[in-house]
């Protein structure tokens, strides 16, 4: 897939996807501001329902993988990105809180698109691979019984994370990225916590826009 088809799919999930999701977390957030049931009535004897006690704080290892590319007029710029990450979570009603970092590792290969090369010293192709730290924070609300949406923010830090095609350092240590994240847990037995999901992620401070695609995998345990 060409990174300007991947650009104008991304583009149409991320307008479509935003809204749908801002309005599943209000229409959820106002539900969970009702008053909650105490209990069920069987003829005159009051039953209390059983709510399974959560813990409340969970440690994750997080592998996220997938599709990237960057918008570059004249280039044609995709790859893979990855990154094995340790996040913490609270759960709150209904609520999850998460934040954490680990390692970022970016693998772009790009090419001219151009009908004719440029006059002089011009790139036809080239290959980009850059490393950093990732730092991380999200919100996400469960919509369904095993089901949550949110979205996230992630900071980049590095000694180049301007992801530029050009020659030399691009000078930018830290890139801002954002988008939004969909979880399915799946329940093994004990405490063990397992979560297979999917996430978009789009940049916000670079020059050429970074967009990416991941699968996700975290495996968790409660701390507290």
């Amino acid at each position: 897939m060409s990174s300007e088809t991947l650009q104008s799919t991304l583009g149409r999930f991320f307008l479509i996807a935003l809204p749908a999701l801002v309005f599943a977390l209000l229409n959820a957030a106002l539900a969970h501001a009702a008053p909650p049931s105490r209990g069920v009535s069987i003829g005159r004897v009051p039953v209390r329902k059983k709510i399974p006690h959560e813990k409340p704080y969970s440690l994750f290892t997080v592998l996220n993988v997938g599709p990237s590319s960057i918008a570059e007029p004249g280039l044609d710029i995709s790859g893979t990105q990855f990154e094995a990450m340790l996040l913490g979570e609270l759960r709150a009603g209904g609520w999850s809180f998460t934040a954490g970092g680990g390692y970022f590792r970016s693998a772009l290969t790009g090419r001219s698109t151009r009908s004719t090369p440029s006059s002089g010293l011009g790139l036809s192709s080239y290959e980009l691979t850059t490393e950093a730290t990732a730092l991380q924070a999200g919100i996400a609300h469960r919509i369904a019984d095993r089901i949550e949406a949110g979205v996230l923010a992630q900071a980049l830090l590095g000694p180049d994370v301007g992801f530029n095609s050009g020659f030399g350092n691009s000078g930018v240590h830290a890139a801002w990225l954002a988008g939004l994240q969909s979880n399915y847990e799946l329940r093994p037995g004990g405490d063990t916590r397992l979560k297979l999901g999917a996430r978009y992620v789009r940049s916000l401070n670079l020059e050429h826009r970074l967009d990416a695609i991941q699968a996700t995998l975290s495996f968790g345990l409660p701390v507290l």
